[in-house]
Order: structure tokens, then sequence, then C-alpha cells
């Protein structure tokens, strides 16, 4: 599961996938699924500049080098609360879901 969060001009994105390729698939097909639904429409440049760098760092941690990830159960990163400021996720089934 992939869920992208947002509060403000902070975001982040948590996921407990397998490994990287798991993860790079879910988190593009969440991103697309987002454009396609019409979120953050004209504000993409924002968005991308914030999530993408998170997703290089995530993949960075998969790959083992030293990345700013919190690892638990779940990978995160992003000074957030996670569980207030959840804008779109993707389980292992592909089922999105959008909250914004």
């Amino acid at each position: 599961m992939i869920k992208l969060f947002k509060c403000g001009d902070n975001m982040g994105i948590s996921t407990d996938a397998q490994d990287e390729w798991e993860f790079l698939s879910q988190f593009s097909e969440l991103l697309s699924g987002l454009i396609n639904e019409g979120k953050y429409k004209n504000d993409w440049q924002f968005h991308l500049n914030s999530w993408l760098p998170q997703m290089i760092e995530i993949c960075c941690k998969y790959r083992g080098y030293k990345a700013n990830v919190q690892e638990s159960r779940i990978l995160s990163i992003g000074g957030f609360l996670p569980t207030e400021v959840e804008v779109a996720s993707i389980d292992d089934r592909h089922k999105m879901n959008f909250n914004s």
C-alpha cells in the first residue's frame, strides 16, 4: 500500500511495499490516477517537485543506501501526522482512494 499525504505545503509518502519494483509500480499508478481524476489541476509542478524527490529517497532506502527515510513497519517521509492528512492511497489490489 502507498499513501500520499499533504498538509499545506508539507507533503509525504508512506508505503509497506515489499520491494522497489512494487513501490514504483503502485506509486506510478496512484499518481496517474490522481491526474486522471483531475486532482490538483494546474498545480502538478508543485506536487511533483515534492513527491518525486521523496520517491527517490524511498527507492534509495530499498537499495540499501543511506536515505532520509524513517522505517518501522512502513516506509515514510515528510513532516506530518499521517492519519490526519492522507490525500490518496492505493492498496495491493490496485484499489485507489482519493480523499481530497
